[in-house]
């Protein structure tokens, strides 16, 4: 063999390695003053993000500005644009208020047509490009070690005003790294309606610190003096199939309607764990390296 031919090789055989292994999962674990408690797993793969919820998994594929709603609990699915999702919703949610405004009494009609105007409006979901206000972060100068982690703690101000809320930030891991963050942004911006408890995700401080490091906790207010507290749990770096950022074979499309209604007559979910492939039936396929995530963090 010629030294030119085994030096690409050699380059072929590193680069596919890398690629294997360009994938990250991220558990995190939620809890607040009022007693509820949840995990979120998210598994990142350049411009492919999933994120597993409860009851819902989201996948963003921020290259085509698709989304796509599995419910393993159903096995269904929907996929589309986040303004079709919003859109399908709001006609829906129409539809139920008017139905409503038919058999409501005199005295509630109005209230039932305010809120219909305003579900016309562009309050109920503003555009994407929506001007939002400055949010800044700012390192505080203190240094906590949490796990495993070097952290740098940030402040964060809304136009000037210092917030309640902090943000922990290590730079020793860096999930994001080859993810297109203004895409994800404005993903996630379009998705999710502006409110003073997601505003702080949707700026371009804080996609700055998802493409430079990690967040290892947070601490934010929610209304009603609601205080939530998430942390790291584990990240790994490790190979993911693709499949995984796809609905099962066996699962099969249905409309926001019929998902609406399943989910209406579902039972309500109990506590939910971090992803763990043991002995799930969810259609997904297995990982070759279980062991990544496989141990449950221990309370």
């Amino acid at each position: 063999m010629q030294k030119g031919s085994f030096y690409i090789l050699v380059l072929l055989g590193v680069f596919l390695h890398q690629s294997l292994f360009a994938g990250w999962v991220v558990i995190e674990e939620s809890h607040d003053n009022l007693g509820n408690h949840r995990f979120q797993t998210t598994f990142i793969q350049q411009n492919m993000v999933r994120i597993d919820g409860n009851t819902t998994i989201s996948i963003l594929n921020l290259n085509k500005g698709e989304l796509t709603l599995i419910f393993p609990q159903h096995r269904i699915f929907w996929k589309g644009t986040p303004r079709e999702l919003k859109h399908q919703t709001n006609q829906l949610m129409k539809q139920q208020l008017q139905m409503l405004l038919l058999r409501a009494p005199v005295n509630q009609k109005d209230t039932l047509r305010k809120i219909i105007r305003k579900m016309d409006s562009s309050d109920m979901f503003p555009d994407s490009s929506a001007a939002v206000p400055v949010v800044q972060f700012q390192k505080t100068g203190k240094v906590q070690q949490i796990g495993d982690f070097k952290t740098f703690e940030y402040s964060i101000r809304l136009d000037s005003v210092l917030l309640k809320e902090t943000l922990w930030v290590t730079f020793d891991k860096k999930p994001y790294g080859e993810t297109d963050v203004s895409k994800l942004l404005l993903f996630t911006r379009s998705m999710n309606p502006q409110s003073r408890e997601n505003m702080i995700s949707h700026t371009s401080g804080y996609a700055n610190l998802l493409k430079s490091g990690l967040i290892v906790k947070s601490i934010v207010y929610l209304p009603q003096g609601v205080k939530q507290i998430t942390q790291l749990k584990k990240v790994k770096q490790m190979a993911i199939s693709p499949e995984l950022f796809m609905p099962p074979k066996s699962y099969r499309p249905a409309s926001i309607e019929e998902i609406m209604q399943l989910d209406m007559n579902a039972p309500v979910p109990g506590k939910n764990n971090p992803w763990d492939d043991q002995n799930n039936d969810d259609g997904f396929p297995s990982f070759p390296e279980k062991s990544v995530v496989k141990k449950q963090p221990k309370f």
